[in-house]
């Protein structure tokens, strides 16, 4: 069971463990930033789990399979449809 604690506006917010230190922080995708280097915005969510799985480049998306990139919590259909799009206007597409 995780942990919770009481936000400003009196509602219990999930908590989770930093991997360094075993601290604890509010879940919240707001310190990533809306894009990442060449990649298109895709929404935070995908991008947080683009970055914890160290993909931060096209060639990164590219080698990577839908499936595999669908496991990743927070990466969605919405987030594949624009990574797809921006492949293809490069003449590439996502990796089997």
């Amino acid at each position: 069971m995780r942990p919770f604690v009481m936000s400003p506006c009196r509602r219990a917010v999930p908590q989770r463990r930093h991997a360094a230190g075993g601290t604890l922080a509010p879940m919240s995708t707001r310190a990533t930033p809306e894009q990442i280097g060449e990649l298109p915005k895709i929404g935070r969510p995908a991008t947080a789990a683009l970055l914890a799985a160290d993909v931060t480049t096209l060639d990164g998306v590219a080698a990577m399979g839908e499936a595999e990139l669908l496991a990743l919590h927070g990466v969605g259909p919405r987030a594949i449809r624009i990574l797809r799009a921006a492949l293809e206007r490069e003449g590439r597409s996502l990796g089997a």
